[in-house]
């Protein structure tokens, strides 16, 4: 996809739209991205665990999607990680 292209981009907010599909991998290499907001689609597949590369981000809203499988243990090591929304899907895994 074209959003790895976005190399500054900081904030991403697509929330409460009808974007179905799923998140691209992507979505990793947005190294400068702060907050992601995709909450409140139709998103379905797994939470990349790409996102775990994006050191910077402290906000990350997926929920009311339809996402499934694990959570990625990647997500535990954002230390700037201040807002973590996953809920209203179908993941599943340890926290």
């Amino acid at each position: 996809t074209e959003l790895g292209k976005l190399s500054n981009l900081q904030y991403l907010r697509l929330d409460d739209n009808l974007i179905s599909g799923t998140i691209p991998t992507e979505v990793g290499m947005l190294s400068t991205l702060i907050q992601i907001y995709l909450h409140s689609n139709d998103i379905t597949g797994h939470l990349p665990s790409a996102v775990g590369t994006l050191s910077s981000i402290n906000e990350i809203n997926v929920n009311n999607n339809h996402l499934d499988g694990d959570i990625p243990s990647e997500l535990w090591s954002l230390a700037q990680l201040t807002h973590l929304d996953l809920s209203a899907n179908n993941l599943h895994g340890t926290i």
